[in-house]
């Protein structure tokens, strides 16, 4: 076990070796489980030298059950690729692409935040169609099989005993909580620190598909099918957690969250039934579940600013956000998709045109409680509605600065609701309920 200060470790073998106890003191040290059982290196051709041209060369990196696969970029250097559609580096969860990595003027431009990876299997495509490569190294990447996160709970100044299945060997082990000592009486749980953040910037209306990990905190609505607007007026309906395939597959493998209670804002006003709605001021609320949720690598919740304070919403501000609402071609779509949009003047949300005639734009309400983002091309759509605007700061984590709530038209600009406007609300409904 590595060293942690004012931790003694003991190890309790079983009959057989099958299982293993591991005994600790409860606070003594961070914890996270590494397996680095199977573990290597892969390159572009003829690194650290100029890659060459006419390759395409492919990675199958697998883990027994249970494990997952983990992915470090060390040197990413590949020739410049609009849209990725020259050399580049393509990550496939199975069949399933997740990401592709290409070269820009700048080095990691495409991901400045995000040079690891995480997966339960990892395939790697490696292309280069350029015929004269300059300079460019191509890339070189540390793997590495990973366990998963164990989760327990524990009393403050008691010894824990853990259970962990011995799959393999058990090695090089290195520790790190999901919780973070606040004082000596109090353990409050990390939030906005996704396993694997998600990958800068595209479309969310087509968007980008997103990995599971990306978005822990993303909860799916269903039955009816979209987004949290206007659902609550129902009196049942079903949350989804955990995943990213909304498919019968996918959500047969997500984690169900039951609802105890719903919270609307008291001020916010449902339009009249068969009318149109063009007020939605105060557009937030809040769902009480039947019992605590177990957090994981797939499933972890996002922060909440403490105060106004934590935030300046200025424009040209970046947020992500993330859906599984229509995509460009009309269509809902069953992977969670993401993009990375601007915060802009209000009057680009008011400018937008709209076709419908019998729509009276002049009627929609517009106050200091919302704020506009997003460009044409660069917005979330019908079924998105009730998502995290998420801002990442400067300690990389995430907060929710603002909730999808409406807008005239897709792929063009959105408004969103001020969430800061609403921590007092949010504390006191909370508290009493």
């Amino acid at each position: 076990l590595a060293p942690c200060p004012g931790l003694v470790p003991c190890l309790v073998p079983c009959v057989g070796w099958d299982w293993f106890l591991v005994q600790l003191i409860c606070l003594s040290c961070p914890v996270h489980l590494v397996l680095a059982f199977i573990a290597g290196d892969i390159s572009s051709p003829l690194f650290p030298d100029v890659y060459p041209p006419g390759k395409v060369i492919k990675w199958n990196l697998t883990v027994p059950p249970g494990f997952l696969m983990r992915l470090q970029f060390q040197v990413f250097d590949l020739a410049f690729s609009q849209n990725c559609q020259g050399d580049n580096v393509a990550l496939l969860d199975g069949e399933r692409l997740m990401q592709k990595l290409c070269g820009n003027a700048t080095t990691w431009t495409h991901f400045p935040r995000q040079k690891e990876f995480v997966a339960a299997t990892m395939n790697v495509i490696f292309t280069s169609v350029t015929e004269w490569t300059a300079d460019h190294q191509g890339f070189y990447a540390l793997y590495e099989a990973i366990g998963e996160s164990i989760l327990f709970t524990c009393t403050l100044s008691l010894s824990v005993y853990l259970t962990i299945l011995n799959r393999d060997r058990l090695q090089r082990n290195t520790f790190q909580s999901q919780y973070s000592l606040i004082n000596k009486n109090s353990l409050h749980l990390v939030c906005g620190r996704p396993i694997s953040p998600p990958f800068q910037f595209q479309r969310i209306f087509g968007g980008r598909l997103a990995a599971r990990g990306n978005f822990p905190w993303q909860v799916y609505f269903h039955s009816p099918r979209g987004g949290a607007a206007n659902m609550l007026r129902e009196d049942h309906f079903e949350l989804f957690a955990g995943i990213v395939d909304i498919s019968e597959e996918g959500l047969a493998n997500a984690v169900k969250l039951q609802i105890a209670d719903k919270f609307i804002h008291p001020n916010y006003t449902y339009a009249e039934k068969g009318e149109i709605q063009y007020n939605y001021n105060n557009d937030i609320a809040l769902l009480k579940l039947t019992e605590k949720v177990k957090v994981g690598q797939f499933l972890s919740p996002i922060c909440l600013l403490q105060d106004a304070s934590d935030t300046e919403l200025e424009n040209g501000k970046l947020g992500y956000i993330s859906g599984w609402g229509l995509t460009e071609k009309r269509k809902l779509s069953n992977d969670l998709r993401y993009a990375e949009v601007p915060v802009v003047n209000m009057d680009m949300c008011k400018n937008v045109p709209i076709r419908q005639k019998w729509v009276k734009k002049e009627n929609f309400v517009f106050t200091p409680n919302m704020f506009c983002a997003g460009a044409y091309g660069l917005d979330n759509c019908h079924g998105d509605g009730g998502g995290a605007f998420a801002i990442l700061n400067d300690q990389d984590r995430f907060f929710v600065e603002g909730i999808v709530s409406w807008g005239f038209k897709c792929g063009t600009y959105s408004v969103y609701t001020k969430v800061v406007n609403y921590l007092e609300w949010i504390t006191k409904t909370m508290s009493e309920n």
